[in-house]
């Protein structure tokens, strides 16, 4: 019996001050890293939104080329955008996109949430 005290008494391990300094290194890390993860889905979803309107405007000005001084509006319903783009793009959450062109060639695309 005394030998199996004596590697009790010899096993090294963990202090726990030594685990409690571990998790607080943890809980800082994790608390710096959180907020910055949390802002990353809204960075996305805006540059979704800005490349579907770049893609609008796109098929927009081609058909203003091809159609000068003439005006439209478009939405995902309406057949004009058809011959210029696959198909109507689609907005994260739901949002959803208008063109106006104008007869001077000026095109506004305007977002729905």
């Amino acid at each position: 019996m005394s030998k199996f005290r004596r590697r009790l008494n010899k096993e090294e391990g963990f202090t726990l001050v030594e685990l409690l300094i571990v998790v607080a290194i943890l809980g800082i890390l994790i608390a710096i890293a959180v907020p910055r993860m949390s802002g990353i889905s809204n960075v996305a979803r805006d540059k979704a939104i800005d490349a579907n309107k770049r893609t609008l405007v796109s098929a927009a000005t081609m058909w203003y080329a091809q159609n000068p001084g003439r005006s439209a509006n478009w939405d995902s319903k309406s057949e004009g955008w058809k011959p210029y783009l696959q198909e109507w793009p689609s907005g994260p959450d739901g949002v959803t996109y208008s063109v106006k062109i104008e007869a001077d060639g000026s095109i506004t695309v305007t977002t729905t949430p």
